[in-house]
């Protein structure tokens, strides 16, 4: 059957090109948003937060119903609060309870009703809010919080502008009135670093899963240094490192990296081998077991300062970074260089377009990692095959074909992404925070977010899909 062009409808989606950011926005969020995504969840935030992790899941046995019909589970986040003024208004240290809604249980016109457009004031959260985005904790923190990292179940670890690291036990710390100033005391400081340790920080299990967590850490000492926390017991409050890989701060003949250290990783498989990244432009690996030297290393890795990294992927032996020149670059630890000595990476991903923050690896589907900058996007790559850069990556792209999602969730024209993390949970694997920083007018804004199942499921799978809705049939 033909259709007349006379009876076709007059509208057209508007061109998105000829739009200004804030009406590319706009159509982003009203027509593409219930088509590319599963859920998504969008809290702005009163204060500026450079950091976000997620907790333990509160109910993993029971199957509860939201008022719409929409099951859903709860689980732990830890934000910040970096306030600027400690006298009048601390830094803070915040617990939170979130519903992540499950996997398929939205119809697509419900996909963001979550998104508030009001920033929350933590401690004044309105009966909805107190549903969705319920405050359990608050911590006044002595400093900012750059960083945060889960040791265990309501214990974490966070980096601050300090050369100590704080540890935090949330059963055992007093909960805080907004009126209050004064600053909780860690439960136990880490101490070791001669300069401040900002950013790098990584916590893993113990080779042999003995039970002991280690606590990983870079600063501008250029020092990384691994604390057990099981000498916790006999060392009192204060836990001195169990091991110093040697830095190049004050040594005439420099070891290691010659700038400050901005991200560490442990390898998921052999947890004694550590990656360090800074704005020397180095990778380099350390055995932790000696730690005297680097067992490897490439120098001018990226083209200006990395910023982060991340042990993970199809191969037990592939390293994520991302830095300064908006790429990044996936590493095989067994060959990081070529014969000539150059750097080698086995991939090279283009897609942002300004500097890369942020990587992590899905831990549930290996061949996925995400990557956050500073140009306000988190973009989703999915790494198909192990094989060394292949020829046609020699070319040069606007976005690698490895790119299968871009997030723009938070507003590239004014945002910066300061921190992201997959949900640990194997039952809902796509699902991810990530969280934002608005410069220029203050404040932040937290997205939990899920793509649907079009964007990474085999092509032929989702053309079969809808070639049986369109004959009206259900899926």
């Amino acid at each position: 059957m033909v259709v007349n062009a006379a009876h076709r409808s007059s509208r057209r989606p508007a061109a998105v090109g000829s739009l200004n950011s804030s009406s590319r926005f706009k159509l982003w969020k009203e027509q593409h948003v219930p088509l590319l995504y599963d859920w998504l969840s969008s809290r702005p935030l009163v204060w500026p937060s450079a950091a976000v992790q997620w907790g333990a899941s509160i109910e993993d046995s029971r199957r509860d119903r939201a008022p719409n019909n929409h099951t859903f589970s709860n689980h732990a986040v830890y934000l910040a609060e970096r306030t600027g003024n400690a006298t009048t208004d601390p830094n803070t240290l915040l617990q939170f309870e979130i519903r992540v809604v499950h996997e398929y249980t939205n119809k697509p016109s419900d996909v963001a009703r979550p998104w508030a457009e009001e920033a929350v004031v933590t401690d004044q959260s309105d009966a909805n809010s107190s549903r969705d985005f319920a405050l359990r904790k608050r911590i006044i923190h002595p400093g900012e919080v750059n960083r945060i990292r889960l040791i265990s179940r309501d214990v974490v670890v966070t980096h601050t502008d300090s050369p100590h690291l704080f540890v935090w036990d949330f059963r055992k710390q007093p909960d805080r009135k907004a009126r209050e100033v004064s600053h909780n005391i860690p439960d136990m400081t880490l101490m070791g670093h001669s300069s401040n340790a900002e950013y790098a920080i990584d916590v893993a299990n113990a080779p042999g899963d003995d039970g002991d967590k280690w606590v990983l850490s870079g600063g501008k000492d250029c020092a990384v240094l691994l604390w057990r926390m099981q000498d916790y017991q006999s060392s009192g409050q204060f836990l001195n490192p169990f091991v110093r890989m040697a830095g190049s701060h004050g040594i005439k003949n420099p070891v290691g990296h010659t700038g400050h250290i901005e991200d560490v990783s442990f390898c998921g498989k052999q947890r004694n081998t550590v990656s360090s990244v800074g704005r020397d432009a180095a990778l380099l690996l350390w055995d932790v077991r000696a730690p005297q030297s680097p067992t490897a290393f490439v120098n001018k890795a990226h083209r200006g300062d990395i910023n982060c990294c991340d042990f993970g992927g199809i191969c037990e032996y592939f390293i994520g970074t991302g830095g300064e020149d908006k790429v990044v670059r996936i590493w095989d630890t067994r060959k990081l260089k070529s014969t000539n000595d150059e750097p080698q990476p086995v991939r090279m991903l283009r897609g942002h377009t300004n500097e890369i923050t942020n990587i992590m690896w899905n831990r549930n589907v290996s061949n996925v990692c995400a990557s956050g900058g500073d140009d306000g996007q988190v973009l989703v790559w999915k790494i198909e095959d192990t094989q060394l850069q292949r020829q046609a990556e020699s070319q040069h792209y606007d976005a690698s074909p490895e790119l299968i999602f871009r997030h723009i969730g938070h507003g590239i024209a004014d945002a910066k992404i300061s921190d992201l993390e997959w949900l640990p949970c194997s039952s809902d694997p796509w699902c991810i925070a990530s969280l934002s920083e608005t410069f220029g007018s203050g404040g932040s804004t937290l997205q939990v977010w899920r793509i649907s199942d079009i964007v990474y499921r085999p092509k032929e799978e989702v053309a079969a899909d809808l070639r049986q809705f369109a004959r009206g049939r259900v899926i």
